[in-house]
């Protein structure tokens, strides 16, 4: 019972319910699992989406390297983890190939000039020579999730601070606003990798998206 954080909280049981149910059924160091009992906080799926105008107010304020970041995120509409571990071999003339590592979906988000301006961007980035990572640190290596998070809400609270936007929003608005602006649905669904359109429409068209009517 608390304030905030209540799906924090629901993650949290249901990290360690999974631990008990290895302790229960492999591992044979616990009878039951007690976590199976714990009623979980309510939820609802998240319905914030990100106006253009507020993606430039924190555009602009963010750090350059960020900057890179959100132009990816919503060019390719692929998650957090996906573009930070991205190598520069997977950005070719085809494309920038992506497995990802929640669904283990490999696609290639073709190059168009607006992708590859940004990945100029990034290539210009210290160091530029050796590079690995597209998104990389001053010293060559990756940001790790923990590390890229730290940064991000530190942006958020400036931009809050400084009235250039009245609502937070989170790095992974970013793949819905991709979804939400996609010409079509199917053009979303692709280019998100999700297993199901059901997701895409569910839980990530986030926009108004404009129908015919029927006569």
């Amino acid at each position: 019972d608390v304030t905030k954080g209540k799906i924090q909280r629901n993650r949290q049981v249901a990290v360690l319910s999974a631990v008990y149910a290895k302790m229960v059924g492999r591992w044979y160091v616990a009878e039951k699992n007690p976590c199976r009992d714990v009623e979980r906080n309510p939820s609802k799926k998240r319905t914030r989406y990100v106006t253009d105008a507020e993606y430039k107010a924190v555009h602009a304020i963010m750090p350059a390297r960020v900057q890179i970041a959100m132009d990816l995120a919503l060019l390719t509409g692929q998650r957090q983890g996906d573009l930070l571990r991205l190598h520069w071999k997977n950005a070719t003339e085809d494309g920038v190939f992506f497995q990802q590592g929640k669904t283990g979906k490999r696609l290639l988000v073709g190059i168009s000039p607006t992708l590859e301006e940004v990945l100029v961007r990034a290539k210009r980035m210290v160091p530029q020579l050796p590079r690995e990572y597209i998104l990389r640190k001053r010293n060559g290596h990756r940001y790790t999730s923990e590390g890229f998070r730290a940064i991000w809400q530190r942006g958020m609270r400036k931009a809050i601070k400084t009235g250039a936007i009245a609502e937070r929003f989170t790095f992974h608005d970013l793949r819905a606003k991709s979804v939400s602006d996609s010409a079509t649905i199917e053009a979303a669904f692709e280019r998100a990798g999700h297993t199901s359109m059901a997701m895409t429409r569910g839980v990530y068209d986030r926009g108004i998206r404009k129908v015919t009517p029927l006569r």
